[in-house]
């Protein structure tokens, strides 16, 4: 019996989630006969629940979506949370884990709306995640990110599917409000949301945080994207490169591959460049801080090399000259005790 139950519930569900299917193919799926399948078509039929078995060489067997339920309606505060949320643990190492995630947005997309359901979609497709084994560790700065509209998220995430051009009114620091044209080719979410697109005012790739939007307008004009745009990559580069006042360029080679090397550090801190022989790792940091950063590279277990600033190189004899003080240093407990 417990069997049958799980036979039948799980003819339900891909009743559900197919809406049109053969005797043949629902066999396949649950590998068994196609006169199990009749057998227990019929006792769907028999419990009331709405099947259309219709024979016949176009025939085959049918339910609606959302006939066992009410179709379920999501704010759309509610739409992004359980995409991003389901999204997060279809990529979790635990393979159970990640197939229950797949399994429930599945049927929870066979329930929608279907104005919910696309807007789902458009999010899935416009969303660039990070590599799943990439580590994300934030500057503490990220923290500070204003709120955003779960509309305006949507919104964008219909223009990325669409390709349809959009005008921001967007408030950058130091600049004031700007109107611009922009053509938005991905979303990407670490600390904060953010656009990657090009700017038709600046003339090149931008990205925009959505905390700084202040209104979004659709526009009546497509675009072609580049080919194989990695949102993602583009967004990272864009924030571990942005100017600001009194830091330097930082590149130094590690001999280590790029695979080892992402995870590592945290992506929007270091843009990274596969050479024969190793990685480029290329950053911003403030030039009264270059010690912090020479501690940090000196935690990373690889042979390297510092390509520039020479300012660099003198944070790291700072370092060292500290390490050689500390270690010649006599223990305060150890001279007491003689």
């Amino acid at each position: 019996m417990p069997d049958r139950t799980a036979r039948l519930l799980a003819l339900i569900d891909l009743l559900q989630s197919h809406g049109h299917a053969t005797t043949a193919a629902l066999a396949d799926h649950l590998g068994v006969s196609e006169r199990t399948v009749r057998r227990d078509l019929v006792r769907l039929h028999d419990l009331d629940l709405p099947v259309d078995v219709r024979p016949g060489r176009h025939g085959g067997v049918r339910m609606q979506p959302g006939a066992l339920l009410a179709p379920l309606r999501f704010t759309d505060a509610e739409l992004v949370a359980l995409r991003l949320g389901a999204r997060t643990l279809v990529a979790a190492p635990d393979p159970a884990l990640a197939r229950a995630a797949t399994s429930a947005l599945g049927r929870l997309e066979s329930v929608m709306t279907p104005r919910a359901r696309v807007r789902a979609q458009a999010l899935a497709a416009a969303l660039a995640e990070a590599p799943p084994d990439l580590l994300s560790v934030p500057p503490a700065s990220a923290l500070e990110a204003g709120p955003v509209d779960s509309d305006l998220v949507l919104q964008l995430a219909e223009a990325i599917r669409t390709r349809e051009r959009v005008t921001l009114r967007y408030a950058s620091p130091g600049s004031g409000e700007t109107t611009r044209a922009v053509d938005p080719y991905g979303l990407v979410r670490l600390q904060r949301w953010y656009l990657a697109a090009h700017c038709h005012l600046r003339g090149e790739l931008r990205t925009f945080r959505l905390d700084r939007i202040r209104q979004l307008t659709r526009r009546a004009e497509t675009f072609t994207p580049p080919d194989g745009f990695d949102a993602f990559a583009a967004v990272t580069a864009s924030l571990a490169l942005a100017p600001w006042p009194d830091s330097v360029i930082c590149r130094v080679w590690v001999e280590a591959n790029l695979d080892v090397a992402r995870r590592a550090v945290p992506p929007q801190a270091v843009v990274l460049e596969p050479q024969a022989h190793g990685v480029i790792l290329t950053s911003r940091f403030p030039a009264a801080g270059l010690e912090h950063l020479a501690v940090h590279l000196l935690g990373l277990p690889w042979r390297m090399e510092i390509h520039e600033p020479t300012a660099l190189r003198d944070a790291f004899c700072r370092v060292a000259d500290r390490a050689r003080a500390l270690a010649s240093t006599p223990s305060t407990a150890a001279a007491n005790e003689g």
